[in-house]
């Protein structure tokens, strides 16, 4: 139940892809998901198509959703999405109004 909602190609000629996981507890090729609801999920791909690097972004309770991204000057990302929990590792969570 993984969903990619941006895609970008890096400069060695792979790509990133940014957007939910919600394979729980590692099932698929998911690697790193907190708990039993979506993460955030960044993904490197090889020219090839192979993941060579990813990371969620999430915690244990409610949910949250990764639905824009873009590169940086220094070869980052800068990524966009939501989250329904102020969970430590994302931050910006404003309280619980159930709108997106």
């Amino acid at each position: 139940q993984e969903r990619g909602m941006a895609i970008r190609q890096t400069i060695d000629g792979g790509y990133a892809v940014f957007g939910t996981a919600a394979s729980y507890w590692g099932a698929g090729d998911v690697v790193g998901i907190h708990g039993n609801h979506p993460d955030c999920w960044l993904v490197k791909l090889d020219s090839s198509g192979n993941i060579i690097g990813q990371n969620c972004y999430g915690g244990y309770l409610d949910y949250q959703l990764g639905f824009s991204m873009d590169a940086t000057f220094d070869n980052g990302f800068i990524l966009a999405g939501v989250t329904s929990y102020d969970t430590g590792m994302v931050s910006g969570y404003h309280g619980n109004s159930n709108n997106l």
